[in-house]
């Protein structure tokens, strides 16, 4: 890629960057429908956390509707239920550990079963690009 890149004049290089971005991101299919009590309760614990527990809101670093800020807090929104799962589970479980100051370690610590479900299922139900207005 870097050959080609190199090759590309500045007007060409925001052609292509112009022309990616305007894509979307497809969906997740899902094996099964989401459960709609766990995608409210998801929904609560991503908007405002649970502060009794030490739980912050997900969206404090994942931003608005799971969207993502930066490298170090990506996109959650409308990633699949199961690979969303999977990755609480392994935060949990310490098999996985590359975040930026521990934080997603000490997050999921404060998550149970339920929770982590939840948060998984009410990700997973969200649209991969927010809409007008800032909500999906």
């Amino acid at each position: 890629m870097h050959p080609i890149a190199k090759s590309l004049s500045p007007s060409e290089i925001q052609t292509v960057a112009g022309y990616y971005a305007s894509l979307t991101a497809p969906k997740a299919e899902e094996p099964k429908p989401l459960n709609d009590g766990d995608i409210a309760l998801g929904k609560a614990l991503a908007d405002n956390g649970n502060w009794s527990s030490g739980l912050p809101a997900c969206g404090q670093c994942h931003g608005p509707s799971g969207q993502g800020v930066g490298k170090s807090f990506p996109r959650l929104a409308g990633q699949g239920y199961s690979y969303l799962l999977n990755q609480l589970k392994a935060w949990k479980s310490g098999n996985r550990s590359n975040d930026p100051l521990n934080l997603m370690t000490g997050v999921v610590s404060k998550l149970d079963d339920k929770q982590m479900n939840a948060v998984a299922a009410y990700f997973a139900s969200l649209p991969t690009t927010p809409q007008p207005g800032g909500k999906p």
